[in-house]
């Protein structure tokens, strides 16, 4: 999860065991063997017409209705090309030069071009890349892996193997951790600790050669963790782990593995505080050792046992937190303790997602996806971040870290269009991108427009990619993937809108969650409506983007649009 949001690699390395992890939450529809992604059959599918939408169309002629004369400015009139083929089309109506149009392309693919899923967030594109990487070679050797857990039930069935306890570790305790991205083993003292609301202990391990951790800046993530991180992500999703699907025992962590591990490190050479990786989550950690001493690791790669620190850890970018604002004066509400908690939120997610789209899946079944996976980080970073951070927009001390200047709100504005299934960073990736500022958007209108339901159908449930988050959607009543990037563009064409109309941009939302085992009066979490200027919009008018604006030259009240294969066309009257 390499975030554009200064750097996260969240190292889903493993997308499937910790990257983005999943929780452990009891979703019984996908932790049974035949835990595997539905697939539809598009010829039982029914026949869309060719166009949908608010407009009466026939014959290559649409009509706006006759509403139109009297609806106010801002209503929006929407349609949608349904063929694989560009449609040139007529639309009537009282349509003046004053009218915006802009037209949004959808990916058909419901998957996606990088189907691996990452675990990384940040602006350095190689580490994204070692993690990806990783996955892949996960993925390759997954059913592999599944035999090998066959034989290590087998074995524990002979010699009766007791579950170890797990450790009690005290500040100033030592341990050291392997470092998947840099391929290096980090020494590290224990700076402070936690307990959680389901029994286990968050700890926060500081690199010994790497920038000082003062007890204050540990014990702040360590609080913040327990008492917002770990409860919010719990209730919105699930727990970061418990009981797996049977092809994965034996070689994963115990089902009652609690405890979570927060790993201080300099991911940046030369160390950067917000340039880079700014942290990473290997879903390797989650896998035994043991299982590197398998006959069969002979012929099959086993580094990924041999590798594992096994351990829910989370590694964070050392720098980061411990900058100040000043370059003297701390304070956990300076610009890098709150990006570190942003961070500490997206990369926390690929745990639960790893941990529900893969162990908790049949072995070898449908790979995860980096879009989807990195979607609902940025969706979670920001959710969790405002519960600590609460003044919306803007660059004071109360501002929510990732709607500050120059962060990755700012930088969609200044380049919406990024299409989020080509999401890839694989060396030589001629076609892949990475959609960071586009992600946050994205995750923010959700939860601005439909509240935190739409994550636990989504990142709990059986299915990946574009299926898995209209599971979400359809849960709120939010349409799916094609009809929430329309809305998305659509919002920046009523930027100029205030407040923003009902249905599109970032109006104020106060998220409830109901009493729950993590917060027994229940949580709200308010969000403040977030203001956009027109100014700051640059949506392009290059028809070869994801989306882009028409301008309109109607001559009678009638002006031709083509409308590209599978695409919407949204019109907002002015």
């Amino acid at each position: 999860m390499l975030n554009n949001k200064q750097n996260i690699a969240a190292l889903s390395v493993m997308v499937a065991l910790l990257s983005a992890c999943g929780g452990g939450g009891g979703d019984s529809s996908s932790s049974a063997a035949g835990n595997q992604a539905v697939q539809a059959n598009p010829s039982s599918a029914p026949q869309k017409p060719a166009i949908t939408g608010d407009l009466s169309c026939q014959s290559g002629v649409c009509a706006l209705p006759a509403s139109a004369v009297s609806d106010a400015v801002g209503k929006v009139y929407q349609l949608q090309n349904n063929t694989s083929q560009d449609m040139q089309l007529t639309v009537n109506g009282p349509l003046t030069t004053n009218w915006n149009a802009v037209v949004t392309q959808v990916d058909s693919d419901i998957l996606g071009y990088g189907r691996v899923g990452g675990g990384a967030r940040g602006t350095d594109a190689a580490a994204d890349a070692v993690l990806e990487q990783q996955m892949q070679q996960f993925y390759d050797h997954a059913a592999a892996y599944g035999q090998i857990a066959g034989r290590a039930q087998a074995r524990m069935r002979v010699e009766k193997r007791a579950v170890a306890a797990a450790r009690y570790y005290a500040v100033n305790d030592s341990r050291q951790w392997y470092d998947s991205i840099g391929s290096r083993t980090l020494s590290t003292t224990m700076k402070a600790s936690y307990a959680l609301p389901s029994g286990g202990t968050v700890y926060v391990w500081a690199q010994n050669d790497a920038a000082a951790v003062t007890a204050q800046q540990a014990a702040f993530l360590a609080e913040r963790f327990a008492n917002s991180v770990y409860p919010i992500e719990a209730a919105v999703i699930s727990e970061p782990w418990g009981p797996v699907n049977p092809s994965w025992q034996g070689i994963t962590l115990d089902a009652g593995t609690k405890d979570v591990h927060l790993v201080l490190a300099q991911l940046n050479q030369p160390a950067n505080a917000f340039t880079g990786l700014m942290g990473y989550v290997s879903p390797l950690n989650a896998l035994l050792k043991s299982g590197a001493s398998d006959p069969s690791c002979g012929k099959t790669d086993c580094s990924a046992f041999s590798n594992s620190n096994e351990a829910l850890v989370t590694f964070l970018n050392v720098d980061t937190l411990v900058a100040a604002d000043d370059g003297v004066n701390w304070s956990q509400n300076g610009k890098g303790p709150a990006l570190a908690l942003s961070t500490l939120g997206h990369e926390y997610q690929h745990l639960l997602y790893g941990y529900n789209k893969v162990f908790r899946r049949m072995a070898g079944a449908a790979r995860s996806t980096t879009w989807e996976n990195e979607l609902a980080a940025q969706t979670m970073g920001y959710l969790v971040a405002a519960d600590t951070y609460q003044g919306g927009r803007g660059d004071n001390a109360n501002s929510h870290p990732d709607l500050r200047s120059g962060g990755d709100f700012s930088q969609f504005l200044a380049q919406p269009a990024c299409n989020l299934k080509r999401w890839s960073a694989m060396s030589g990736d001629s076609v892949g991108t990475t959609c960071y500022p586009k992600a946050l958007a994205t995750g923010m209108l959700m939860l601005h427009q439909y509240g935190a339901g739409v994550m636990k159908p989504w990142v709990t449930g059986s299915n990946v990619g574009e299926r898995a988050l209209d599971d979400g959607l359809a849960a709120v009543g939010g349409g799916d993937y094609g009809s929430l990037m329309q809305q998305l563009y659509t919002s920046l064409a009523l930027a100029d809108f205030a407040p923003w109309p009902a249905g599109y941009g970032f109006p104020a939302k106060q998220l409830s969650l109901p009493a729950n085992r993590y917060f027994p009066g229940g949580k709200t979490i308010s969000l403040p409506p977030i203001p956009v200027s027109p100014g700051e919009v640059q949506l392009s008018t290059d028809p070869t983007q994801e989306a882009y604006r028409l301008s309109l030259a109607p001559l009678g009240g009638q002006v031709t649009i083509t409308v590209p294969a599978n695409s919407r066309l949204s019109l907002v009257k002015r």
